[in-house]
């Protein structure tokens, strides 16, 4: 049996959708994990901020499409551009967590991937991170 290090753990942001679920404030160009709702910071901007605590910066994904990662480069620009994953065509959550499993497979066959909405509320940040 093979030791897991923590270079073996991967987070995968899944960060596409269509911005139809918050109508009218989430539309299709700008969708709700761009929006600012709680604090200063837009939900995706939030959610990389509790996984940067605990995953290595060239161990983050982000799955979307290619329209909206020019506006996720430029809200999380330490995230390498090799790290991300755009769908060829849209198929949903199931297709494009199969599609970043494979990628991120074939550059570590040990990988452990937790795979993480990118407009999620969490209230209690401690517990999640201990998750």
């Amino acid at each position: 049996m093979n030791k897991l290090y923590k270079d073996d753990y991967y987070v995968l942001i899944l960060a596409g959708g269509s911005g139809t679920r918050l109508y009218p404030r989430s539309r299709r160009d700008k969708p709700k994990q761009f929006q600012i709702l709680f604090n200063d910071k837009t939900l995706i901007e939030q959610t990389y901020g509790r996984i940067t605590k605990f995953i290595k910066l060239r161990n983050i994904y982000i799955s979307t499409n290619k329209k909206y990662k020019k506006i996720i480069n430029k809200l999380l620009p330490s995230i390498p551009l090799e790290n991300y994953i755009c769908e060829p065509i849209k198929k949903n959550t199931a297709a494009a967590i199969a599609l970043s499993t494979a990628i991120i497979y074939k550059k570590n066959p040990n990988a452990i991937i937790a795979s993480v909405h990118s407009d999620h509320v969490v209230q209690n940040e401690n517990n999640y991170i201990q998750v």
